[in-house]
């Protein structure tokens, strides 16, 4: 037995066309009917609506930009990847240099101006709406020309051509994809080329860089030299026209054999012969002190050396006019020291604690050596820093005691190949700290930033999100990590700061023991329709003396921002 559209057994409708008559419904089944077709007219009529609702209430979202970056004193339009519902929509960076605008007449669109004199570096960009806000996602500024790939290049014989300096903004975007740059180099030169793709713009590839003569015969190939970015330095034996190529497999490993691409693929590639920082000696400065420091790299003037003016942020971000190459470097309370060269001056260099030391494993199997001293019971966290910082060392720490007995050691901590260790000594005494590569390897660019630092109790705050939606008469909650180190006990007051007019959020204290000593949570209470901005979270411990701030990290950076976004539904 069947039903028709109203729900009447369709003995009715064969009886109708037996006697070739319409046979009305009983009346019961005619006022099941019309509820039926009743309810259907409203749902069509209202689910549109609901349906455009749902999907205009949905926050933007925001997945990378193309082209990633851009030139001093240019205007660049650039397209957004991601899900804007919405257009046009707003956008903030975190620093001044650069001003955003959607162009409201062609959707996911913007207009970033560069100013002259902005600093370049790294700038991140947050979009936002009245139903929400997007993470934060890089856009770089450089002082060297820029061009976009053009296509197609995916041929030796068809490359696209290039002056000797430039920033080529491009897409491996198909599977297969490769990109061929040819430009006209003379012997004597040094050709760096270097790719920003998934270490910083957080492009899902794991990029190779070769270098070929005119025919496509490789000259040198590197795929990892930061991260998985990759750089090389080319000495050019003789005049002519060279080959850069570009091409990636994917940064997760999986069963595909062969060249991958995406839309998503998507990189900045230097090619410059002009000067270029790599590292300056030592890779930090002191804290409201002058300083002066000694910049490495390639097509560098002599001997270059640049001081810098007194500051009092935790790090600087170090630019030298005329030339490639940017250096964010940490800031300390105490003078930072440079490694003597421990290939001549094989004995163990004085240091005293706390220290922050730059050196260099310049040859194969050197090894670095520091003395200090320690009172019996005092405990030290040593950190050595390089391969996070682009750099192509893979330390090895070890501490020995003054017989030579090895005490501790550390290759690789907490994911990283970088070397960290924590020591407490035996009994007060002389101790010698060493530092090696692990494989044994060295050369110009095994350059590390190692640090001694006395262990002192302390906290640090984290948020897991960077963007926050709240509806006018609800709350919010904003969970906080909080990492206490080295038995750190006392309690931390926790608040928000900078907060959008007419919205509260009470302290919330983070006691020594239980669930709130590891984590908290600060609810958001608006009174106010339809306002968003940024806000901060802080925490004081100590009469308020041990301040820190809570910090998010970037996807696909080393990088940690403290601003995040709160929106207040209209």
């Amino acid at each position: 037995m069947f039903r028709d559209d109203c729900g009447v057994s369709g003995r009715f409708s064969a009886v109708a066309q037996l006697n070739e008559e319409v046979v009305p419904p009983p009346r019961r089944w005619r006022g099941i009917c019309r509820s039926w077709w009743m309810l259907a007219l409203s749902v069509a009529l209202v689910l549109p609506g609901i349906l455009e609702h749902v999907a205009c209430a949905a926050p933007p979202s925001l997945q990378f930009f193309f082209p990633a970056g851009g030139q001093q004193g240019q205007t660049v339009e650039v397209s957004c990847a991601g899900s804007f519902p919405r257009w046009p929509v707003e956008a903030s960076s975190n620093r001044e240099g650069i001003k955003v605008e959607a162009l409201a007449e062609m959707k996911q669109k913007l207009r970033v101006t560069i100013d002259q004199k902005a600093t370049p570096g790294l700038y991140f960009i947050r979009m936002h709406d009245a139903e929400g806000a997007t993470t934060v996602r890089p856009f770089a500024v450089g002082s060297l020309a820029e061009t976009a790939e053009q296509e197609p290049n995916d041929a030796p014989g068809k490359p696209q051509l290039l002056p000797a300096s430039t920033v080529i903004n491009g897409k491996l975007n198909k599977a297969g994809d490769v990109d061929h740059f040819s430009l006209a180099l003379k012997a004597g030169q040094t050709l760096v080329a270097s790719a920003m793709a998934n270490t910083t713009l957080n492009s899902p590839m794991d990029a190779v860089l070769q270098v070929c003569d005119a025919r496509g015969f490789v000259l040198l190939h590197n795929d990892d030299e930061r991260g998985l970015d990759p750089m090389i330095v080319f000495q050019v034996p003789r005049d002519g026209q060279y080959l850069v190529r570009i091409f990636a497999f994917p940064s997760a490993p999986n069963s595909t054999i062969g060249f991958a691409g995406a839309d998503s693929y998507v990189y900045r590639l230097t090619l410059t012969t002009e000067a270029v920082i790599d590292h300056t000696f030592p890779l930090a400065v002191e804290r409201g002190k002058p300083g002066e420091l000694a910049f490495h790299g390639w097509n560098l003037p002599a001997d270059l050396r640049h001081t810098i003016a007194p500051a009092e942020d935790l790090f600087r971000t170090i630019v030298v006019p005329q030339t490639t190459g940017i250096l964010r470097l940490p800031a300390y309370s105490f003078s930072p020291t440079v490694a003597l060269n421990n290939a001549e001056t094989p004995e163990a260099q004085e240091i005293d604690v706390p220290a922050a030391i730059t050196g260099r494993i310049g040859v194969p199997l050197e090894k670095d050596k520091f003395a200090f001293d320690l009172e019996k019971g005092k405990k030290i966290n040593v950190v050595a820093a390089s391969r996070k910082m682009g750099y192509a060392l893979d330390p090895l720490v070890r501490i020995r005691d003054s017989n030579g007995k090895m005490l501790v050691e550390n290759d690789d901590a907490g994911g990283s190949p970088d070397a960290a260790l924590s020591f407490s000594a035996p009994e007060t005494g002389r101790y010698f700290l060493e530092l090696e590569d692990v494989n044994g390897h060295g050369g110009f660019r095994f350059v590390y930033h190692l640090t001694v630092i006395p262990a002192v109790p302390d906290y640090q705050l984290s948020l897991a999100a960077d963007a926050f939606v709240v509806a006018a008469d609800k709350t919010v909650e904003v969970p906080i990590a909080i990492e206490r180190k080295e038995g750190f006990a006392e309690e931390i007051v926790i608040e928000a700061i900078g907060l959008p007019e007419g919205v509260t959020a009470e302290p919330v204290v983070s006691g020594p023991k239980g669930d709130a000593s590891k984590s908290v949570k600060l609810v958001i209470k608006p009174t106010n329709k339809g306002v968003s901005g940024p806000f901060s979270v802080i925490g004081k411990a100590g009469e308020a003396t041990l301040q820190r701030t809570a910090q998010f990290p970037v996807a696909g950076t080393s990088r940690r921002l403290s601003q995040v976004w709160l929106t207040v539904l209209p």
